[in-house]
Order: structure tokens, then sequence, then C-alpha cells
């Protein structure tokens, strides 16, 4: 047996040590360059360039004198989407009237989605307005979410389309900043990771318009939209205020020129938006989000980690 003095093995314990801190020194680094989306109603520089871009201007208001809790109209202008730390984010450029008008945002994350919509238990936000509604063929989303204010809160429902259950998500803001902050008073059902804000600023009012900067933003886990494998798809649009009256604002965009479908696809009111069949319409109505290869940290770790052990063994081979 070889005997190891006490100073030896204080040495090799401080280099122990010191080699541990420098790979989580380093691991830290790499986790900083990573940084996370904050869901506050604007245009993080995170998400990159517009993934789906407004063709039509708007025919449900053009709003003026805005404020960050205060739209006189509505507007889809842009729409943007990623992944980071396994939750899906999602941005939509404009604004929504604060007349309680709904911006509806379909998901499909994975399996056993519904291309028709049925029925959701309980029927939480007016969502059987809409069923009968089709989407294109291959899309059939998987989770719903709907977003509408009065002036004084956001208010937010979800829906799980596999398991046709619904929950009302809850409420927040205002605040100078817009509806911002966790969502209170939902139902002990809705996903934890569920996030949304609005900030109802924009008065452009235009087209394609890739420089507006606020809007509606969301956020939910890949697990609690029971993401299985491939990248995500998204339609979103702005509907009346019981689902009952589609505009012409959706991303992916109708083509040019196509004015509000209403709740039959030639703009008649009839209480419903079940008769409205997206693939009958020119374009494609739903953009894609990419998601990245497995997250590298886990790999970054390993690799730090079998780094320091390298220092570790050449150091403890030098003093021996």
């Amino acid at each position: 047996m070889v005997a190891i003095s006490r100073q030896g093995f204080t040495k090799r314990r401080s280099i122990a040590v010191l080699a541990g801190a420098a790979a989580v020194s380093a691991f830290a680094s790499v986790q900083s360059a990573h940084a996370t989306v904050t869901v506050d109603g604007s245009l993080d520089s995170d998400y990159g360039s517009a993934i789906a871009v407004q063709a039509n201007p708007t025919a449900f208001g053009t709003s003026s004198g805005s404020t960050p809790t205060y739209a006189g109209g509505s507007e889809l202008d842009a729409g943007y989407g990623v992944v980071e730390n396994s939750t899906l984010y999602i941005f939509l450029a404009g604004d929504l009237q604060t007349n309680n008008n709904k911006l509806d945002i379909f998901i499909q994350a994975g399996p056993g989605g519904t291309n028709t919509l049925g029925s959701i238990t309980p029927n939480d936000g007016n969502f059987s307005n809409m069923t009968g509604m089709k989407f294109d063929p291959g899309f059939a989303p998987t989770t719903w979410l709907s977003l509408g204010s009065g002036g004084t809160s956001l208010y937010v429902d979800y829906a799980n389309l596999v398991a046709g259950t619904g929950a009302y998500a809850g409420s927040n803001g205002p605040t100078p900043s817009g509806f911002v902050g966790p969502l209170t008073g939902g139902d002990v059902t809705t996903p934890a990771s569920l996030q949304a804000a609005l900030n109802d600023s924009n008065n452009t009012g235009a087209v394609a318009d890739n420089a507006v900067t606020t809007g509606a933003e969301v956020a939910i886990s890949l697990a609690d939209l029971g993401y299985t494998s491939g990248n995500i798809q998204v339609s979103a649009f702005v509907n009346g205020g019981n689902q009952d009256y589609l505009s012409n604002q959706v991303l992916g965009p109708f083509g040019s020129g196509q004015g509000n479908p209403g709740g039959d696809g030639v703009g008649d009111y009839n209480g419903t938006t079940g008769g409205i069949n997206f693939g009958s319409f020119a374009g494609t109505h739903e953009f894609t989000v990419t998601v990245p290869s497995p997250v590298p940290e886990p790999a970054s770790m390993g690799l730090l980690g079998g780094l320091a052990v390298m220092l570790l063994n050449r150091r403890r081979n030098r003093i021996s």
C-alpha cells in the first residue's frame, strides 16, 4: 500500500475542489448565454424573425390612442414562436380590442388532436360556439388557449383537446406595462406552467409590419402540451366576444383581400363559428415553431465534468 501524506492529500483535495468549481463556473457561463423569454407582451430577441406575417388590413377596427391596457381595435400583424427550457413561447404582434373580443390560439404538439372541433367539459369561454369548425387538412390541434380583456383584466381559458376538458385559467393585470403577471383565480386543472400577457400599445394599423413589438404572449411547457416529437404547429385568430364571429385576422394569414368570414364563412352573423372551414380559404392558416434537437445543457455539463476529471488526473500524475 502506498502511503499518502496529509500534505499530498490536502493538495489533491484542493485541486479537486478547484476543478469542480471551474466546471460549475464554465457551465454557468453556458447557461447564462442562453436567456429565457420574459412573458410580458413585448417581443424578445430570442424569438428571432417572424414566422407568419399578416396579409390583410384588419376588418375588426384599427386601434388608435392605445395604451398598454386599452385598444380600440384588433389586429394580428405577425406571429413568432420559440422553444426554450422545454417551454413553448408564442408572441403575436398587434393588439386585442378591450371589448372582450377573443384571441384564440390552437396548438398541435402531439397525437390525438382534432381537425374538427367537438366539445369540451366544462364549456369554458363559450367554446361550444366553435363546435364544427374545421381546420386545414393535416392540422389537428391538441391544446386551445383563449385571451380576452374588457380593460380591467386579461382573462384566459384553456382546453386539452385530446382529453376534451376545459378550464378557466385565471386572470392578471392591469399594470403600467399591460396585463402582466401570474394568472390567478383559475381552475385547479389549469397547467401550472401556463403564462399569458397582453400589451395593447400598438397604434400602427399596419399590415405585414414586422416593426410591431407589442401584443399578446403565452407560454406553456412541452410536458403540459403533451409534446412527443417533431415541430409544433400554431393557428391564431381574433374572434367575437362569444367565439361567434371570425375576423380576417388569422395567422397564418388568409389570402390577400379576405374580409371577415363571420360565422358561416361569408361574413354573416349566426351566433356560431361552427360553419367555418379553414380549408376553403386561400392560404395556410397555421405556422410552424421549430423545436430544437435535445437541449445541450446536460451534455455540456457532462463534457465539463469530464474535463474537470482529466484536469484532476493530470495534476495527480504530476504530484505522484
